[in-house]
Protein backbone atom coordinates (compact mmCIF):
# COMPACT_ATOMS: atom_id res chain seq x y z
CA UNK A 1 0.00 0.00 0.00
CA UNK A 2 1.14 3.58 -1.03
CA UNK A 3 2.11 5.93 1.76
CA UNK A 4 0.20 8.27 0.45
CA UNK A 5 -3.21 5.95 0.86
CA UNK A 6 -1.75 4.88 4.15
CA UNK A 7 -1.85 8.37 5.47
CA UNK A 8 -5.64 8.58 3.90
CA UNK A 9 -6.86 5.50 5.83
CA UNK A 10 -5.10 6.71 8.99
CA UNK A 11 -6.90 9.93 8.75
CA UNK A 12 -10.10 8.45 9.15
CA UNK A 13 -9.41 7.42 12.16
CA UNK A 14 -7.26 10.05 14.00
CA UNK A 15 -9.35 13.62 15.37
CA UNK A 16 -7.97 16.02 13.15
CA UNK A 17 -6.24 19.10 14.75
CA UNK A 18 -6.17 22.89 13.41
CA UNK A 19 -3.95 25.96 14.12
CA UNK A 20 -6.84 27.92 14.77
CA UNK A 21 -8.57 29.70 17.88
CA UNK A 22 -10.63 27.10 18.04
CA UNK A 23 -9.79 23.43 19.74
CA UNK A 24 -12.63 21.21 18.39
CA UNK A 25 -13.53 20.74 14.69
CA UNK A 26 -17.27 21.12 13.68
CA UNK A 27 -18.55 18.14 11.81
CA UNK A 28 -17.87 19.03 8.01
CA UNK A 29 -18.65 17.45 4.90
CA UNK A 30 -17.01 18.34 1.23
CA UNK A 31 -19.32 18.15 -1.96
CA UNK A 32 -18.77 17.91 -5.67
CA UNK A 33 -21.46 18.26 -7.55
CA UNK A 34 -21.04 16.58 -11.35
CA UNK A 35 -24.49 16.11 -13.29
CA UNK A 36 -23.08 14.55 -16.58
CA UNK A 37 -24.52 16.61 -19.02
CA UNK A 38 -22.55 20.32 -19.99
CA UNK A 39 -23.40 22.78 -22.54
CA UNK A 40 -20.64 24.57 -23.63
CA UNK A 41 -18.03 21.54 -22.92
CA UNK A 42 -19.07 18.22 -23.79
CA UNK A 43 -18.15 15.69 -20.93
CA UNK A 44 -16.49 18.12 -18.93
CA UNK A 45 -16.99 16.67 -15.58
CA UNK A 46 -15.49 13.62 -16.54
CA UNK A 47 -12.54 15.42 -19.34
CA UNK A 48 -9.30 14.28 -18.82
CA UNK A 49 -6.63 16.38 -17.76
CA UNK A 50 -3.31 14.68 -17.85
CA UNK A 51 -4.71 11.54 -17.11
CA UNK A 52 -7.54 11.93 -14.72
CA UNK A 53 -11.06 12.85 -15.09
CA UNK A 54 -11.82 16.51 -13.70
CA UNK A 55 -13.96 15.62 -10.95
CA UNK A 56 -10.94 13.56 -9.72
CA UNK A 57 -9.18 16.57 -8.84
CA UNK A 58 -12.18 18.12 -6.65
CA UNK A 59 -12.15 14.67 -4.70
CA UNK A 60 -8.33 14.37 -3.64
CA UNK A 61 -8.16 18.05 -2.91
CA UNK A 62 -10.72 17.40 -0.58
CA UNK A 63 -9.35 13.95 1.22
CA UNK A 64 -5.59 15.49 1.44
CA UNK A 65 -7.21 18.50 3.15
CA UNK A 66 -7.69 16.66 6.30
CA UNK A 67 -10.65 18.35 7.57
CA UNK A 68 -13.86 16.36 6.73
CA UNK A 69 -15.75 14.07 7.97
CA UNK A 70 -16.96 12.94 4.63
CA UNK A 71 -16.28 13.53 1.08
CA UNK A 72 -19.22 13.18 -1.34
CA UNK A 73 -19.84 13.50 -4.57
CA UNK A 74 -23.24 14.17 -6.10
CA UNK A 75 -23.93 13.16 -9.94
CA UNK A 76 -26.88 11.56 -11.97
CA UNK A 77 -24.90 9.50 -13.82
CA UNK A 78 -24.30 5.94 -12.25
CA UNK A 79 -20.80 5.94 -13.85
CA UNK A 80 -19.31 9.11 -12.62
CA UNK A 81 -20.58 7.83 -9.49
CA UNK A 82 -18.71 5.00 -9.73
CA UNK A 83 -15.93 6.81 -11.22
CA UNK A 84 -15.76 9.11 -7.90
CA UNK A 85 -15.59 6.20 -5.38
CA UNK A 86 -12.77 4.46 -7.43
CA UNK A 87 -11.54 8.21 -6.56
CA UNK A 88 -12.50 7.94 -2.65
CA UNK A 89 -15.99 9.68 -2.43
CA UNK A 90 -19.00 8.72 -1.46
CA UNK A 91 -21.85 8.96 -4.01
CA UNK A 92 -25.06 10.51 -3.82
CA UNK A 93 -27.50 10.15 -7.15
CA UNK A 94 -29.82 12.98 -7.70
CA UNK A 95 -32.98 12.58 -9.68
CA UNK A 96 -33.45 13.94 -13.06
CA UNK A 97 -35.00 17.04 -11.68
CA UNK A 98 -31.31 17.88 -10.24
CA UNK A 99 -29.60 17.49 -13.41
CA UNK A 100 -30.75 19.71 -15.86
CA UNK A 101 -29.28 22.62 -17.05
CA UNK A 102 -31.65 24.73 -15.43
CA UNK A 103 -30.66 22.76 -11.78
CA UNK A 104 -28.76 25.36 -9.23
CA UNK A 105 -26.23 23.77 -6.68
CA UNK A 106 -28.78 25.05 -3.84
CA UNK A 107 -30.93 22.61 -4.46
CA UNK A 108 -28.42 19.89 -5.32
CA UNK A 109 -26.73 20.76 -2.11
CA UNK A 110 -30.26 20.37 -0.15
CA UNK A 111 -30.78 17.08 -1.61
CA UNK A 112 -27.59 15.56 -0.12
CA UNK A 113 -27.76 17.30 2.98
CA UNK A 114 -31.30 15.76 2.88
CA UNK A 115 -30.13 12.21 2.29
CA UNK A 116 -27.41 12.38 5.23
CA UNK A 117 -30.06 14.12 7.44
CA UNK A 118 -32.44 10.63 6.35
CA UNK A 119 -29.12 8.68 7.85
CA UNK A 120 -29.01 10.69 10.82
CA UNK A 121 -25.80 13.05 9.75
CA UNK A 122 -26.42 16.66 10.00
CA UNK A 123 -22.73 18.43 9.42
CA UNK A 124 -22.55 21.82 10.52
CA UNK A 125 -20.21 22.94 7.45
CA UNK A 126 -20.75 22.19 3.74
CA UNK A 127 -18.02 23.16 1.36
CA UNK A 128 -18.64 22.87 -2.17
CA UNK A 129 -15.98 22.20 -4.20
CA UNK A 130 -16.43 22.42 -7.77
CA UNK A 131 -15.00 20.12 -10.48
CA UNK A 132 -14.37 22.39 -13.30
CA UNK A 133 -11.65 24.23 -11.00
CA UNK A 134 -9.13 21.20 -10.76
CA UNK A 135 -6.02 23.76 -10.06
CA UNK A 136 -6.90 24.35 -6.52
CA UNK A 137 -4.66 22.83 -4.21
CA UNK A 138 -5.32 21.01 -0.95
CA UNK A 139 -3.57 23.38 1.26
CA UNK A 140 -5.57 26.30 0.17
CA UNK A 141 -8.90 24.19 0.65
CA UNK A 142 -7.49 23.58 4.49
CA UNK A 143 -6.99 27.54 4.91
CA UNK A 144 -9.96 28.41 3.77
CA UNK A 145 -11.34 26.30 5.91
CA UNK A 146 -10.10 27.36 9.00
CA UNK A 147 -10.12 31.10 8.43
CA UNK A 148 -13.95 30.16 8.04
CA UNK A 149 -13.61 28.27 11.42
CA UNK A 150 -11.50 30.92 12.65
CA UNK A 151 -13.80 33.97 11.77
CA UNK A 152 -16.86 32.44 12.66
CA UNK A 153 -17.81 33.01 9.25
CA UNK A 154 -21.47 31.71 8.07
CA UNK A 155 -21.08 32.26 3.72
CA UNK A 156 -17.87 32.53 2.59
CA UNK A 157 -16.60 32.15 -1.32
CA UNK A 158 -13.04 31.93 -2.67
CA UNK A 159 -12.44 34.93 -5.34
CA UNK A 160 -9.60 35.73 -7.24
CA UNK A 161 -7.76 38.78 -8.93
CA UNK A 162 -9.07 39.66 -12.34
CA UNK A 163 -5.97 38.87 -13.71
CA UNK A 164 -5.59 40.17 -17.39
CA UNK A 165 -7.54 43.29 -17.32
CA UNK A 166 -9.93 45.36 -15.07
CA UNK A 167 -13.71 45.04 -15.31
CA UNK A 168 -14.27 48.68 -14.52
CA UNK A 169 -12.72 49.07 -18.45
CA UNK A 170 -15.46 46.18 -20.26
CA UNK A 171 -16.53 46.78 -23.48
CA UNK A 172 -19.29 45.89 -25.23
CA UNK A 173 -18.68 45.04 -28.75
CA UNK A 174 -22.05 45.75 -31.54
CA UNK A 175 -22.78 43.87 -34.20
CA UNK A 176 -21.20 46.03 -36.52
CA UNK A 177 -17.99 45.82 -34.41
CA UNK A 178 -18.97 49.10 -33.28
CA UNK A 179 -17.84 49.70 -29.04
CA UNK A 180 -18.86 51.43 -26.42
CA UNK A 181 -17.83 51.55 -22.51
CA UNK A 182 -20.23 49.22 -20.42
CA UNK A 183 -19.81 50.99 -17.53
CA UNK A 184 -20.03 54.13 -18.84
CA UNK A 185 -16.95 56.67 -19.11
CA UNK A 186 -17.53 57.67 -15.69
CA UNK A 187 -16.10 53.88 -14.81
CA UNK A 188 -12.71 54.71 -16.70
CA UNK A 189 -9.64 55.85 -14.96
CA UNK A 190 -5.67 54.66 -14.54
CA UNK A 191 -5.74 51.57 -13.41
CA UNK A 192 -3.30 53.06 -10.29
CA UNK A 193 -6.49 54.76 -9.31
CA UNK A 194 -9.20 51.79 -9.96
CA UNK A 195 -10.64 50.11 -6.60
CA UNK A 196 -9.38 46.51 -6.14
CA UNK A 197 -11.82 43.82 -7.46
CA UNK A 198 -12.28 40.28 -7.21
CA UNK A 199 -14.02 37.25 -9.41
CA UNK A 200 -15.78 34.64 -7.55
CA UNK A 201 -14.38 31.37 -8.13
CA UNK A 202 -16.08 27.91 -7.92
CA UNK A 203 -13.05 26.43 -5.97
CA UNK A 204 -13.72 26.69 -2.45
CA UNK A 205 -17.35 27.79 -1.01
CA UNK A 206 -17.91 27.48 2.71
CA UNK A 207 -21.82 27.41 4.61
CA UNK A 208 -22.80 26.99 7.41
CA UNK A 209 -25.52 24.57 7.13
CA UNK A 210 -28.11 25.77 9.29
CA UNK A 211 -27.73 29.37 7.51
CA UNK A 212 -27.25 28.01 4.31
CA UNK A 213 -30.83 25.99 5.27
CA UNK A 214 -32.23 28.92 6.51
CA UNK A 215 -31.61 31.59 3.69
CA UNK A 216 -31.64 28.64 0.98
CA UNK A 217 -28.67 30.69 -0.61
CA UNK A 218 -24.16 30.36 -0.95
CA UNK A 219 -24.43 34.37 -1.66
CA UNK A 220 -25.99 34.63 1.91
CA UNK A 221 -26.10 37.21 4.28
CA UNK A 222 -23.48 38.12 5.63
CA UNK A 223 -20.89 37.40 2.43
CA UNK A 224 -17.49 37.07 3.03
CA UNK A 225 -14.46 36.48 0.02
CA UNK A 226 -11.30 34.98 0.91
CA UNK A 227 -8.55 35.47 -1.76
CA UNK A 228 -7.32 32.28 -3.56
CA UNK A 229 -4.43 32.74 -6.31
CA UNK A 230 -5.97 32.97 -10.08
CA UNK A 231 -4.16 30.14 -10.93
CA UNK A 232 -5.86 28.03 -8.40
CA UNK A 233 -9.00 29.27 -9.26
CA UNK A 234 -9.40 29.06 -12.97
CA UNK A 235 -12.91 27.76 -13.78
CA UNK A 236 -13.38 25.44 -16.99
CA UNK A 237 -16.01 26.18 -19.10
CA UNK A 238 -14.85 26.42 -22.43
CA UNK A 239 -12.46 24.40 -24.45
CA UNK A 240 -10.03 27.72 -24.36
CA UNK A 241 -10.55 27.61 -20.21
CA UNK A 242 -9.21 24.46 -20.56
CA UNK A 243 -6.60 24.39 -22.72
CA UNK A 244 -5.12 27.40 -20.42
CA UNK A 245 -5.77 25.17 -17.23
CA UNK A 246 -3.20 22.42 -19.36
CA UNK A 247 -0.55 25.79 -19.91
CA UNK A 248 -0.40 26.70 -16.02
CA UNK A 249 -0.36 23.01 -15.22
CA UNK A 250 3.08 22.53 -16.91
CA UNK A 251 3.86 26.08 -15.93
CA UNK A 252 3.58 24.95 -12.57
CA UNK A 253 5.76 21.60 -13.58
CA UNK A 254 8.67 23.96 -15.36
CA UNK A 255 8.99 26.61 -12.41
CA UNK A 256 8.54 24.41 -9.14
CA UNK A 257 8.74 20.73 -10.27
CA UNK A 258 5.45 19.91 -9.00
CA UNK A 259 1.97 19.93 -10.86
CA UNK A 260 -2.03 20.10 -9.53
CA UNK A 261 -2.13 15.78 -11.08
CA UNK A 262 0.37 14.95 -8.00
CA UNK A 263 -1.87 14.57 -5.68
CA UNK A 264 -3.19 11.71 -7.80
CA UNK A 265 0.05 10.45 -7.76
CA UNK A 266 -0.40 6.70 -6.14
CA UNK A 267 -0.56 4.01 -8.61
CA UNK A 268 -3.97 3.15 -6.64
CA UNK A 269 -5.79 6.38 -7.51
CA UNK A 270 -5.11 6.41 -10.93
CA UNK A 271 -8.37 5.45 -13.63
CA UNK A 272 -7.13 2.04 -15.49
CA UNK A 273 -8.46 -1.06 -17.00
CA UNK A 274 -6.90 -3.26 -13.94
CA UNK A 275 -8.51 -0.44 -11.09
CA UNK A 276 -12.32 -0.61 -12.29
CA UNK A 277 -14.54 -1.35 -9.95
CA UNK A 278 -16.39 -4.42 -10.59
CA UNK A 279 -19.82 -2.65 -11.49
CA UNK A 280 -18.04 -0.95 -14.08
CA UNK A 281 -17.32 -4.00 -15.93
CA UNK A 282 -21.25 -4.23 -16.40
CA UNK A 283 -22.07 -3.93 -20.00
CA UNK A 284 -24.71 -1.22 -19.65
CA UNK A 285 -22.05 1.05 -17.18
CA UNK A 286 -19.45 0.52 -19.65
CA UNK A 287 -21.63 1.80 -22.66
CA UNK A 288 -22.67 4.87 -20.48
CA UNK A 289 -18.98 5.35 -19.71
CA UNK A 290 -18.54 4.75 -23.70
CA UNK A 291 -20.99 7.39 -24.74
CA UNK A 292 -19.87 10.11 -22.32
CA UNK A 293 -16.50 10.15 -21.57
CA UNK A 294 -15.02 10.30 -25.27
CA UNK A 295 -12.26 12.40 -23.92
CA UNK A 296 -10.82 10.14 -21.46
CA UNK A 297 -7.37 9.05 -21.31
CA UNK A 298 -6.50 5.26 -19.90
CA UNK A 299 -3.26 5.72 -17.16
CA UNK A 300 -1.30 1.83 -16.77
CA UNK A 301 1.13 2.46 -14.02
CA UNK A 302 4.08 -0.20 -14.38
CA UNK A 303 7.04 -0.06 -12.51
CA UNK A 304 10.05 -2.17 -13.50
CA UNK A 305 10.70 -3.76 -9.76
CA UNK A 306 8.03 -6.58 -8.65
CA UNK A 307 9.47 -8.28 -4.73
CA UNK A 308 7.61 -11.65 -5.90
CA UNK A 309 8.23 -11.89 -9.89
CA UNK A 310 11.44 -10.17 -11.32
CA UNK A 311 10.65 -7.34 -13.86
CA UNK A 312 7.39 -8.49 -14.29
CA UNK A 313 5.79 -6.09 -16.33
CA UNK A 314 7.99 -7.44 -19.08
CA UNK A 315 7.76 -10.57 -18.87
CA UNK A 316 5.91 -12.44 -21.58
CA UNK A 317 3.09 -13.63 -21.89
CA UNK A 318 1.84 -15.49 -25.85
CA UNK A 319 4.87 -13.31 -27.03
CA UNK A 320 4.23 -9.75 -25.78
CA UNK A 321 5.14 -8.49 -22.26
CA UNK A 322 2.76 -8.52 -19.80
CA UNK A 323 1.99 -4.48 -19.83
CA UNK A 324 1.40 -5.12 -23.87
CA UNK A 325 -2.01 -6.92 -22.63
CA UNK A 326 -3.34 -4.03 -21.24
CA UNK A 327 -2.41 -1.81 -23.24
CA UNK A 328 -4.37 -3.91 -26.38
CA UNK A 329 -7.74 -3.86 -23.87
CA UNK A 330 -7.69 -0.76 -23.27
CA UNK A 331 -7.56 0.52 -27.26
CA UNK A 332 -9.60 -2.26 -28.01
CA UNK A 333 -12.34 -0.97 -25.60
CA UNK A 334 -12.23 2.04 -27.79
CA UNK A 335 -13.34 3.83 -24.48
CA UNK A 336 -10.26 6.19 -24.36
CA UNK A 337 -8.47 8.97 -26.92
CA UNK A 338 -4.97 7.66 -25.10
CA UNK A 339 -3.23 5.10 -23.16
CA UNK A 340 -0.74 6.11 -21.12
CA UNK A 341 1.66 3.85 -19.37
CA UNK A 342 3.53 5.50 -15.95
CA UNK A 343 6.64 3.96 -15.21
CA UNK A 344 9.97 5.33 -14.23
CA UNK A 345 11.79 3.09 -16.22
CA UNK A 346 13.19 3.81 -19.87
CA UNK A 347 12.76 0.22 -20.97
CA UNK A 348 9.06 -0.04 -19.76
CA UNK A 349 8.28 3.16 -21.86
CA UNK A 350 10.38 2.11 -24.86
CA UNK A 351 7.93 -1.05 -25.01
CA UNK A 352 4.47 0.97 -24.24
CA UNK A 353 5.87 3.10 -27.21
CA UNK A 354 6.28 -0.39 -29.48
CA UNK A 355 2.85 -1.30 -28.47
CA UNK A 356 1.21 1.60 -29.01
CA UNK A 357 0.53 3.62 -25.79
CA UNK A 358 1.97 7.02 -24.83
CA UNK A 359 4.77 7.10 -21.88
CA UNK A 360 4.34 8.94 -18.98
CA UNK A 361 6.91 9.73 -16.02
CA UNK A 362 5.16 8.67 -12.58
CA UNK A 363 3.45 11.46 -11.05
CA UNK A 364 4.98 13.29 -7.81
CA UNK A 365 3.31 14.62 -4.45
CA UNK A 366 1.78 18.23 -4.32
Amino acid sequence: MSPMRLAMQERKHEPQTLDTIMTEQPSAIALIPARSGSGRLANKNIRSLFGHPLLAYAITAARNAGVFDKVLLSSDSKAYLRIGEHYGAEGIHRPPELASSTADLIGVSLHALDQLAAQGYEPEILCLLMPCCPLRKSAEVRRHFEVFRARERAFQLSVTDYTFSYPQWAMEVGPDGAMKHHWGNEALGRSQELNKLYAPSGAVWLVRVDEFRKQRAFYGTPLCGEPLPMPDGIDIDTPEDFRTAQALALGYLELDGRSPSSNLSSANRMWSPTSLPNPLKKKDAMEEIRTKAATMACVIPARLGSKRIARKNLRLIGGKPLLAHSIDAALSSELFDTVYVCTESEEIAAAAIEHGASSRPLLWAW
